[in-house]
C-alpha cells in the first residue's frame, strides 16, 4: 500500500513538471542539432534572474499573449506612442517573451518581433521583472558608493597594468564630469582583473565634411554615424525630391551643413549621385544614413568613405561590443560632450543609440545580457561577475578566486 502511494506520487510529480516551461525548452526534441542528450546545454537560471522561465498566467493563453504582441507592435510602430500601452503590455506579454528568448532566436529576428523591449527604459522593467532589482540605480549607486575604496585597491597594483592604471585615472585629475570617473573606473576595474574593457568598446571618429582639404587619418573612421533598428520604419526614406533624387527625409538631414549649396551641386553628376544612393541605401545593420559627413568635394570623395565602409563592416560582423563615436574636434579629456554617439551592438545590429556615457552602455548591456539570456563575453567573464556579485548583489555567494580577492580588499 505504502509502496502503491509512493508511486502515485511520482506520476503526480512527474505530471507537474513535464507542464513546467522550464522541463519543456530543455526537452531532447527543443535542443539544437549536435546538442539532443540530457546534459548538453541545459537552461536554468544562473545569474540570480528568479523569474528565469515563467508559467503562462492563470487565464491568459499562448495565442491571446500572441495577439497582444501584435498589438503592442502597432503600437510601437505608430509616431505618438502611448508609453502606458506599451508599458502595459510588456508587462503582461512577460511570460511569452521570456519562452521564446529561452529558445535562443537570432537577435535581428527577435528585434523584429519585440522592438519594445530594445529601450532603456524597458531594459531596466525586464531586469526588475527578471531578478527584482532595479538596474540602473542599484549598479551606478554601487559603483558610486565603491569607487574611492576600488581606487585605493587600484593603486596597489604594480607592473604594467599598474602604470597603465594611473594613466587612465590621470584624466580625472582635472575633470569632474562623473561620467568620466565612472568611464575611467570600470576600464581600471578591467585592468586590475587583468582583462581589457577595449576588448568590448569599439571608438570610431566621425569625419568633419567642414575640415582641410587634406584631412589627417588616425586610425579607423566612422563616416555616417547613425545606425538603423532592423524593424525601424520610422527612419524610412520619403518621396524623392525631384531635384536631385534624395528624400526629403536625406534633405531635412542637410539643412544644418554649411555646404549643402556645394553638395547638393556636386550631385548633378551621375556619378557622385550613384555612388550616394549606394551609401544611403538601408541595411539590417550599422549603415550609412547621414549624408552630412560623406565629406564630397566637386563630385570625388575621399578615401575616409572606404575606411568608414570598413567601419561598419567590421562592426556589422560583431557578436557583441559597445561602439563610442567622437567628432574629429573633440577632446577626448574635455568636460562633457565627449562622444558623438554610444550605444550597442548585438550580432551586427545596433539596439540601442544616443546613450550617455560607456559606463551607462555597460549598464545596458549588462541588462540586455538578462533579458535575451546571453552569456558574459570571455575575454571579460571577471569583469562583469563584479558587475553581478558586488555591484548587484545576484549569486553572491559563489565568487571566482579572482573577485573573491577584489571582494577582500575592499573590505579591509
Amino acid at each position: 500500500m505504502e509502496l502503491w502511494d509512493a508511486q502515485g506520487v511520482n506520476v503526480t510529480l512527474g505530471h507537474l513538471r513535464a507542464g513546467h516551461p522550464e522541463v519543456a525548452i530543455n526537452s531532447l526534441k527543443n535542443k539544437r542539432s549536435g546538442q539532443q542528450t540530457p546534459a548538453a546545454n541545459i537552461k536554468k537560471s544562473r545569474k540570480g534572474d528568479v523569474n528565469f522561465c515563467p508559467n503562462i498566467p492563470s487565464g491568459e493563453t499562448r495565442d491571446g499573449l500572441e495577439v497582444e504582441r501584435v498589438a503592442l507592435l502597432t503600437e510601437v510602430k505608430k509616431k505618438k506612442k502611448d508609453e502606458a500601452v506599451i508599458k502595459e503590455k510588456m508587462q503582461r506579454t512577460f511570460s511569452l517573451r521570456r519562452q521564446e528568448i529561452l529558445q535562443e532566436p537570432k537577435i535581428p529576428e527577435f528585434l523584429n518581433k519585440w522592438p519594445a523591449l530594445f529601450d532603456v527604459s524597458e531594459i531596466n522593467l525586464e531586469f526588475m521583472r527578471l531578478t527584482t532589482v532595479p538596474l540602473t540605480s542599484k549598479f551606478l549607486g554601487e559603483l558610486d558608493r565603491l569607487t574611492d575604496d576600488l581606487i585605493r585597491v587600484f593603486h596597489t597594483k604594480g607592473g604594467a597594468a599598474g602604470r597603465k592604471i594611473r594613466a587612465v585615472m590621470a584624466k580625472t585629475d582635472n575633470n569632474e564630469d562623473i561620467n568620466v570617473r565612472r568611464d575611467c573606473v570600470l576600464s581600471c576595474l578591467s585592468i586590475y582583473l587583468n582583462e581589457d574593457l577595449d576588448t568590448l568598446v569599439k571608438e570610431y571618429m566621425e569625419v568633419n565634411p567642414h575640415g582641410p582639404e587634406e584631412l589627417e587619418v588616425k586610425g579607423r573612421v566612422l563616416a555616417p554615424k547613425r545606425l538603423q533598428y532592423a524593424s525601424d520604419d520610422n527612419s524610412a526614406p520619403n518621396k524623392k525630391d525631384a531635384c536631385c533624387g534624395l528624400s526629403a527625409y536625406e534633405l531635412k538631414r542637410l539643412e544644418n551643413i554649411r555646404e549643402r549649396d556645394a553638395f547638393l551641386s556636386s550631385l548633378k553628376s551621375k556619378a557622385s549621385l550613384d555612388t550616394v544612393q549606394s551609401l544611403l541605401s538601408p541595411r539590417k545593420s550599422l549603415h550609412l544614413k547621414e549624408a552630412r559627413n560623406l565629406t564630397l568635394r566637386g563630385g570625388l570623395t575621399y578615401e575616409h568613405d572606404i575606411e568608414c565602409r570598413e567601419a561598419e563592416a567590421d562592426v556589422a560582423g560583431t557578436t557583441m561590443a559597445i561602439y563610442t563615436v567622437r567628432a574629429e574636434s573633440d577632446d577626448p579629456d574635455g568636460p562633457g560632450g565627449r562622444f558623438a554617439d554610444v550605444g550597442v551592438v548585438l550580432e551586427g545590429v545596433e539596439v540601442l543609440h544616443n546613450l550617455q556615457s560607456i559606463n551607462h552602455a555597460c549598464v545596458m548591456l549588462y541588462g540586455l545580457i538578462y533579458a535575451l539570456n546571453l552569456s558574459y563575453p570571455k575575454s571579460l567573464k571577471n569583469t562583469f561577475e563584479v558587475y553581478q556579485k558586488i555591484l548587484m548583489d545576484l549569486e553572491s555567494s559563489k565568487l571566482s578566486p579572482e573577485v573573491q580577492a577584489l571582494k577582500l580588499k575592499l573590505l579591509g
